[in-house]
Protein backbone atom coordinates (compact mmCIF):
# COMPACT_ATOMS: atom_id res chain seq x y z
CA UNK A 1 0.00 0.00 0.00
CA UNK A 2 2.77 2.57 0.54
CA UNK A 3 4.64 1.57 -2.49
CA UNK A 4 1.03 2.43 -4.17
CA UNK A 5 0.76 5.56 -2.14
CA UNK A 6 4.63 6.91 -3.08
CA UNK A 7 3.94 6.32 -6.87
CA UNK A 8 0.73 8.15 -6.90
CA UNK A 9 2.14 11.33 -5.22
CA UNK A 10 5.23 10.79 -7.84
CA UNK A 11 2.82 10.84 -10.41
CA UNK A 12 0.99 14.09 -9.09
CA UNK A 13 4.38 15.70 -8.54
CA UNK A 14 5.23 15.28 -12.20
CA UNK A 15 1.71 16.06 -13.50
CA UNK A 16 1.59 19.58 -11.65
CA UNK A 17 5.30 20.54 -12.19
CA UNK A 18 4.62 19.52 -16.57
CA UNK A 19 1.53 21.67 -16.06
CA UNK A 20 3.21 24.69 -14.92
CA UNK A 21 5.95 24.58 -17.21
CA UNK A 22 3.66 24.51 -20.54
CA UNK A 23 1.69 27.39 -19.32
CA UNK A 24 4.71 30.32 -19.40
CA UNK A 25 4.87 31.29 -23.08
CA UNK A 26 7.89 32.64 -24.62
CA UNK A 27 9.47 36.19 -24.14
CA UNK A 28 11.18 38.22 -26.38
CA UNK A 29 12.96 41.13 -25.91
CA UNK A 30 13.90 43.61 -29.64
CA UNK A 31 16.16 46.61 -30.24
CA UNK A 32 14.85 49.67 -31.80
CA UNK A 33 13.87 49.14 -35.46
CA UNK A 34 16.85 50.49 -37.41
CA UNK A 35 16.30 52.49 -40.61
CA UNK A 36 16.84 51.44 -43.91
CA UNK A 37 20.28 49.88 -45.00
CA UNK A 38 22.58 52.56 -47.13
CA UNK A 39 24.63 52.41 -49.18
CA UNK A 40 27.21 54.66 -51.83
CA UNK A 41 26.26 58.12 -52.34
CA UNK A 42 26.59 58.45 -56.01
CA UNK A 43 28.90 60.74 -57.47
CA UNK A 44 30.70 62.53 -60.30
CA UNK A 45 34.67 61.35 -60.92
CA UNK A 46 34.92 63.82 -64.38
CA UNK A 47 32.55 66.18 -66.29
CA UNK A 48 32.95 69.32 -68.37
CA UNK A 49 31.61 71.03 -70.71
CA UNK A 50 32.13 70.34 -74.40
CA UNK A 51 32.47 74.27 -76.48
CA UNK A 52 30.43 74.56 -79.68
CA UNK A 53 31.84 77.11 -81.19
CA UNK A 54 29.65 77.89 -84.95
CA UNK A 55 27.93 74.87 -84.87
CA UNK A 56 31.18 72.24 -84.35
CA UNK A 57 32.51 71.13 -81.18
CA UNK A 58 36.01 72.54 -80.80
CA UNK A 59 38.59 70.00 -79.87
CA UNK A 60 42.46 70.51 -79.40
CA UNK A 61 43.02 67.34 -81.20
CA UNK A 62 41.95 68.54 -83.72
CA UNK A 63 43.85 72.37 -84.03
CA UNK A 64 46.78 71.37 -83.71
CA UNK A 65 46.17 70.61 -79.54
CA UNK A 66 46.13 74.19 -79.00
CA UNK A 67 42.81 75.09 -76.54
CA UNK A 68 40.80 78.07 -77.25
CA UNK A 69 39.24 80.93 -75.06
CA UNK A 70 35.77 80.74 -74.75
CA UNK A 71 33.95 84.06 -77.00
CA UNK A 72 30.92 85.79 -76.66
CA UNK A 73 28.39 83.38 -78.94
CA UNK A 74 30.21 80.22 -78.29
CA UNK A 75 27.66 77.04 -76.58
CA UNK A 76 28.72 75.18 -74.01
CA UNK A 77 26.83 71.79 -73.38
CA UNK A 78 27.69 69.37 -70.35
CA UNK A 79 26.88 66.12 -71.92
CA UNK A 80 24.95 64.44 -69.13
CA UNK A 81 22.44 63.02 -70.97
CA UNK A 82 25.09 61.17 -73.92
CA UNK A 83 25.14 57.64 -73.61
CA UNK A 84 27.99 57.20 -75.61
CA UNK A 85 30.30 59.85 -73.71
CA UNK A 86 29.33 57.98 -70.08
CA UNK A 87 32.93 57.44 -69.25
CA UNK A 88 34.94 60.49 -71.19
CA UNK A 89 36.52 63.20 -69.20
CA UNK A 90 33.75 65.02 -70.08
CA UNK A 91 31.30 63.03 -68.11
CA UNK A 92 31.46 60.57 -65.61
CA UNK A 93 28.86 58.75 -63.04
CA UNK A 94 29.33 55.75 -60.58
CA UNK A 95 28.19 54.49 -57.61
CA UNK A 96 30.30 52.01 -55.64
CA UNK A 97 27.12 49.76 -54.64
CA UNK A 98 27.49 48.91 -58.63
CA UNK A 99 30.94 47.81 -59.52
CA UNK A 100 31.42 45.30 -61.27
CA UNK A 101 27.62 45.34 -61.85
CA UNK A 102 25.11 45.56 -64.87
CA UNK A 103 21.40 45.31 -65.78
CA UNK A 104 18.99 45.15 -62.76
CA UNK A 105 21.65 44.66 -60.32
CA UNK A 106 23.26 47.93 -61.60
CA UNK A 107 22.25 51.47 -60.26
CA UNK A 108 22.25 53.78 -62.75
CA UNK A 109 22.18 57.80 -63.59
CA UNK A 110 19.25 59.84 -63.33
CA UNK A 111 19.36 61.91 -65.53
CA UNK A 112 16.59 63.94 -65.34
CA UNK A 113 17.33 64.30 -61.79
CA UNK A 114 20.99 65.87 -62.96
CA UNK A 115 20.35 68.36 -65.61
CA UNK A 116 17.06 69.46 -63.25
CA UNK A 117 19.38 70.25 -60.11
CA UNK A 118 22.61 71.69 -62.49
CA UNK A 119 23.25 75.33 -62.06
CA UNK A 120 25.51 77.69 -64.44
CA UNK A 121 27.05 80.25 -62.78
CA UNK A 122 28.87 83.85 -63.87
CA UNK A 123 31.96 84.34 -61.87
CA UNK A 124 34.40 86.61 -61.06
CA UNK A 125 38.54 85.89 -62.43
CA UNK A 126 40.07 83.85 -59.53
CA UNK A 127 37.07 82.94 -58.11
CA UNK A 128 37.79 79.54 -56.11
CA UNK A 129 34.25 78.73 -54.65
CA UNK A 130 30.95 79.27 -55.52
CA UNK A 131 28.16 81.09 -53.56
CA UNK A 132 24.87 80.36 -54.33
CA UNK A 133 23.43 82.67 -52.39
CA UNK A 134 25.37 85.52 -53.75
CA UNK A 135 27.02 84.50 -56.82
CA UNK A 136 25.08 85.34 -60.22
CA UNK A 137 23.48 82.48 -61.56
CA UNK A 138 22.91 82.09 -65.35
CA UNK A 139 20.34 80.54 -67.41
CA UNK A 140 20.32 77.48 -69.28
CA UNK A 141 19.83 78.24 -72.90
CA UNK A 142 18.87 75.75 -75.99
CA UNK A 143 21.46 76.88 -78.26
CA UNK A 144 21.70 75.77 -82.13
CA UNK A 145 23.78 72.76 -82.65
CA UNK A 146 24.16 70.97 -86.38
CA UNK A 147 21.68 67.31 -85.94
CA UNK A 148 25.71 65.19 -85.95
CA UNK A 149 26.47 67.08 -82.53
CA UNK A 150 22.96 67.30 -80.95
CA UNK A 151 24.19 66.47 -77.71
CA UNK A 152 21.55 66.70 -74.62
CA UNK A 153 22.32 68.08 -71.37
CA UNK A 154 22.69 71.27 -69.79
CA UNK A 155 23.15 74.30 -72.26
CA UNK A 156 24.59 77.57 -71.75
CA UNK A 157 25.49 80.25 -74.49
CA UNK A 158 27.82 82.56 -73.60
CA UNK A 159 27.11 85.85 -74.07
CA UNK A 160 28.54 89.91 -73.66
CA UNK A 161 27.49 89.76 -70.18
CA UNK A 162 30.02 87.71 -69.31
CA UNK A 163 33.35 89.28 -71.04
CA UNK A 164 35.70 89.28 -68.19
CA UNK A 165 34.18 86.54 -66.34
CA UNK A 166 34.93 82.88 -65.91
CA UNK A 167 31.98 80.59 -66.13
CA UNK A 168 31.30 78.02 -63.77
CA UNK A 169 28.39 75.39 -63.18
CA UNK A 170 27.26 73.00 -59.91
CA UNK A 171 26.24 69.47 -60.77
CA UNK A 172 24.81 66.64 -58.55
CA UNK A 173 24.94 62.56 -58.97
CA UNK A 174 21.53 61.10 -58.98
CA UNK A 175 20.57 57.18 -59.30
CA UNK A 176 17.30 55.89 -60.06
CA UNK A 177 17.29 53.26 -57.59
CA UNK A 178 19.67 52.72 -54.64
CA UNK A 179 19.94 53.90 -50.42
CA UNK A 180 20.94 57.16 -50.95
CA UNK A 181 20.11 57.85 -54.54
CA UNK A 182 21.36 61.25 -54.32
CA UNK A 183 24.93 62.30 -54.33
CA UNK A 184 26.62 65.99 -53.16
CA UNK A 185 26.82 69.35 -55.48
CA UNK A 186 30.23 69.16 -56.96
CA UNK A 187 31.23 73.14 -57.50
CA UNK A 188 33.64 73.86 -61.14
CA UNK A 189 34.52 77.39 -60.17
CA UNK A 190 36.35 77.50 -63.68
CA UNK A 191 35.07 75.07 -66.93
CA UNK A 192 38.72 76.08 -67.67
CA UNK A 193 39.75 72.64 -65.25
CA UNK A 194 37.48 69.45 -65.21
CA UNK A 195 35.10 68.95 -62.33
CA UNK A 196 36.02 65.96 -60.34
CA UNK A 197 34.28 63.50 -57.12
CA UNK A 198 36.40 60.69 -55.56
CA UNK A 199 34.57 57.67 -54.55
CA UNK A 200 34.16 57.09 -50.27
CA UNK A 201 35.92 54.36 -49.18
CA UNK A 202 33.08 54.07 -46.34
CA UNK A 203 29.57 54.75 -47.31
CA UNK A 204 29.12 56.76 -44.37
CA UNK A 205 31.15 60.03 -45.63
CA UNK A 206 30.25 61.73 -48.99
CA UNK A 207 32.01 61.88 -51.78
CA UNK A 208 35.07 63.84 -51.39
CA UNK A 209 37.05 66.19 -54.06
CA UNK A 210 40.84 66.36 -55.15
CA UNK A 211 43.42 69.06 -53.49
CA UNK A 212 44.06 71.93 -55.41
CA UNK A 213 47.15 70.67 -56.57
CA UNK A 214 45.24 68.05 -58.21
CA UNK A 215 43.44 70.03 -60.99
CA UNK A 216 43.27 68.55 -64.35
CA UNK A 217 42.93 71.26 -67.60
CA UNK A 218 39.99 71.12 -69.42
CA UNK A 219 41.24 69.56 -72.76
CA UNK A 220 39.95 72.26 -74.93
CA UNK A 221 39.49 75.39 -73.00
CA UNK A 222 41.80 77.97 -72.09
CA UNK A 223 42.29 79.21 -68.63
CA UNK A 224 41.24 83.11 -69.56
CA UNK A 225 38.49 84.64 -68.96
CA UNK A 226 35.28 85.09 -71.50
CA UNK A 227 37.01 87.07 -74.72
CA UNK A 228 35.25 88.72 -77.64
CA UNK A 229 35.86 87.98 -81.52
CA UNK A 230 37.57 91.87 -81.64
CA UNK A 231 38.52 92.01 -77.90
CA UNK A 232 41.32 94.78 -79.44
CA UNK A 233 40.80 97.24 -82.53
CA UNK A 234 44.40 98.44 -83.87
CA UNK A 235 43.77 101.52 -86.27
CA UNK A 236 46.89 103.35 -88.25
CA UNK A 237 47.07 107.43 -88.81
CA UNK A 238 48.66 109.60 -90.29
CA UNK A 239 49.87 112.01 -87.62
CA UNK A 240 52.77 113.98 -90.64
CA UNK A 241 50.63 117.03 -89.92
CA UNK A 242 50.25 116.50 -86.42
CA UNK A 243 47.71 114.01 -83.95
CA UNK A 244 45.19 116.32 -83.66
CA UNK A 245 42.42 115.33 -85.99
CA UNK A 246 45.26 112.86 -87.21
CA UNK A 247 42.78 110.83 -90.05
CA UNK A 248 42.36 106.67 -89.72
CA UNK A 249 44.26 105.30 -93.20
CA UNK A 250 41.48 102.44 -94.43
CA UNK A 251 41.79 99.81 -96.40
CA UNK A 252 41.10 102.10 -99.57
CA UNK A 253 43.70 104.78 -98.57
CA UNK A 254 46.87 105.33 -100.05
CA UNK A 255 50.06 105.78 -97.67
CA UNK A 256 52.98 108.14 -98.78
CA UNK A 257 56.75 108.68 -98.07
CA UNK A 258 58.31 111.07 -95.80
CA UNK A 259 54.92 110.20 -93.67
CA UNK A 260 54.88 109.28 -90.72
CA UNK A 261 52.15 106.75 -89.37
CA UNK A 262 51.10 106.11 -85.76
CA UNK A 263 49.38 102.92 -84.37
CA UNK A 264 46.09 103.02 -82.20
CA UNK A 265 44.87 100.39 -80.09
CA UNK A 266 41.42 100.14 -78.66
CA UNK A 267 40.00 97.58 -76.08
CA UNK A 268 37.00 96.42 -75.36
CA UNK A 269 35.38 97.18 -71.41
CA UNK A 270 32.76 94.79 -70.38
CA UNK A 271 31.60 97.21 -67.45
CA UNK A 272 30.85 100.31 -70.24
CA UNK A 273 30.91 97.77 -72.93
CA UNK A 274 32.88 100.16 -74.99
CA UNK A 275 36.41 100.38 -76.82
CA UNK A 276 39.03 102.46 -74.79
CA UNK A 277 42.11 103.36 -76.04
CA UNK A 278 44.71 101.28 -74.17
CA UNK A 279 47.60 102.25 -76.80
CA UNK A 280 49.84 103.22 -73.66
CA UNK A 281 49.39 99.78 -72.04
CA UNK A 282 49.95 97.95 -75.09
CA UNK A 283 52.96 99.49 -76.70
CA UNK A 284 55.35 97.03 -76.34
CA UNK A 285 53.72 94.79 -78.18
CA UNK A 286 52.83 96.45 -81.30
CA UNK A 287 54.62 95.58 -84.16
CA UNK A 288 54.64 96.74 -87.73
CA UNK A 289 55.35 94.60 -90.82
CA UNK A 290 56.40 94.84 -94.23
CA UNK A 291 54.54 93.35 -97.35
CA UNK A 292 54.87 92.83 -101.20
CA UNK A 293 51.98 93.79 -102.76
CA UNK A 294 50.76 90.01 -103.28
CA UNK A 295 51.13 89.34 -99.45
CA UNK A 296 54.57 87.94 -99.04
CA UNK A 297 56.59 89.52 -96.13
CA UNK A 298 59.15 91.97 -96.75
CA UNK A 299 59.80 92.26 -92.55
CA UNK A 300 57.90 91.16 -89.83
CA UNK A 301 57.92 92.05 -86.27
CA UNK A 302 59.86 94.94 -86.91
CA UNK A 303 59.70 97.15 -83.25
CA UNK A 304 61.24 100.42 -81.75
CA UNK A 305 64.26 97.88 -80.24
CA UNK A 306 64.80 95.63 -83.84
CA UNK A 307 63.32 92.87 -85.90
CA UNK A 308 61.62 90.02 -83.10
CA UNK A 309 63.10 86.92 -83.77
CA UNK A 310 61.72 84.56 -81.60
CA UNK A 311 58.03 84.44 -82.37
CA UNK A 312 57.42 80.92 -83.15
CA UNK A 313 56.38 79.57 -86.88
CA UNK A 314 55.02 76.16 -86.06
CA UNK A 315 51.50 76.62 -85.57
CA UNK A 316 51.24 74.91 -81.91
CA UNK A 317 53.73 76.94 -80.99
CA UNK A 318 53.05 79.99 -82.14
CA UNK A 319 49.35 79.49 -80.34
CA UNK A 320 50.70 78.72 -77.26
CA UNK A 321 53.60 81.94 -76.64
CA UNK A 322 52.83 84.22 -74.48
CA UNK A 323 54.73 87.96 -75.18
CA UNK A 324 53.86 88.37 -71.44
CA UNK A 325 55.74 85.90 -69.99
CA UNK A 326 58.49 85.60 -72.73
CA UNK A 327 61.12 88.18 -73.74
CA UNK A 328 61.33 89.32 -77.21
CA UNK A 329 64.79 88.44 -78.43
CA UNK A 330 65.69 90.92 -81.41
CA UNK A 331 67.89 89.81 -84.78
CA UNK A 332 70.98 91.50 -85.57
CA UNK A 333 70.20 92.00 -89.73
CA UNK A 334 69.23 95.55 -90.41
CA UNK A 335 69.33 96.95 -86.82
CA UNK A 336 70.12 99.81 -86.88
CA UNK A 337 68.26 100.61 -90.12
CA UNK A 338 65.25 99.35 -88.33
CA UNK A 339 65.45 101.70 -85.38
CA UNK A 340 65.41 104.54 -87.22
CA UNK A 341 62.18 103.94 -88.67
CA UNK A 342 60.77 104.89 -85.45
CA UNK A 343 60.38 108.52 -84.11
CA UNK A 344 60.86 107.79 -80.79
CA UNK A 345 63.57 105.50 -78.43
CA UNK A 346 61.60 102.06 -77.18
CA UNK A 347 58.32 103.88 -78.50
CA UNK A 348 57.23 101.48 -81.75
CA UNK A 349 53.50 103.46 -81.71
CA UNK A 350 55.26 105.72 -84.82
CA UNK A 351 56.49 104.45 -87.96
CA UNK A 352 58.39 106.68 -90.39
CA UNK A 353 58.36 105.67 -94.43
CA UNK A 354 61.69 106.54 -96.22
CA UNK A 355 62.32 110.04 -97.27
CA UNK A 356 64.06 108.64 -100.24
CA UNK A 357 64.76 105.44 -101.80
CA UNK A 358 68.76 105.60 -99.94
CA UNK A 359 66.19 105.67 -97.37
CA UNK A 360 64.49 102.42 -97.71
CA UNK A 361 65.14 99.92 -95.63
CA UNK A 362 67.85 97.50 -96.86
CA UNK A 363 65.64 94.53 -97.94
CA UNK A 364 63.04 96.65 -99.95
CA UNK A 365 65.92 97.58 -102.35
CA UNK A 366 66.27 94.15 -103.46
CA UNK A 367 62.60 94.43 -104.50
CA UNK A 368 61.61 94.68 -107.98
CA UNK A 369 60.32 96.69 -109.69
CA UNK A 370 60.82 99.86 -107.51
CA UNK A 371 63.63 98.61 -105.02
CA UNK A 372 62.35 100.50 -102.24
CA UNK A 373 59.43 100.70 -99.97
CA UNK A 374 57.28 102.52 -102.74
CA UNK A 375 54.59 99.44 -103.88
CA UNK A 376 54.86 97.96 -100.51
CA UNK A 377 51.59 97.78 -97.75
CA UNK A 378 52.22 98.49 -93.93
CA UNK A 379 50.01 96.25 -91.39
CA UNK A 380 50.24 96.88 -87.88
CA UNK A 381 50.14 93.26 -85.50
CA UNK A 382 49.47 93.33 -81.58
CA UNK A 383 51.02 90.53 -80.02
CA UNK A 384 48.76 89.09 -76.62
CA UNK A 385 48.76 85.57 -75.56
Amino acid sequence: MQSKFMLKTAVAAFVMATMSLSVQALQTYDSPMTKPINGFMPFIPSVGPYLFRDDVQYLASENNNVKTQIKVGDILRVPTSLEEAAYSKYYQWADKDSIGSVGEDSDVEDKEKINLDFEWYRLPVGATTIDPENDTKIESTTGLLGNEKNVSGPTYQVSEDDVGYQIGFRIKAWSERGIPNEGVYLDVVNVAYLGKQTGPTDPSQPPGTPGPGDKEEHPDIKDKPVGIDDEFRIVIKDITNGEVGAPVIGINDTIYVTHKYKAEVTKYDPQTKEYKDATEEYKDYLTWNVYQDDGTPVYEYLTSKGQISNIPTDPTAFANFDPIKTPFIYNDEDKAEIIAKFATKNDSTVFAIQDTNDNALPKTKSIEPNFSEQGLKLKVRLLVD
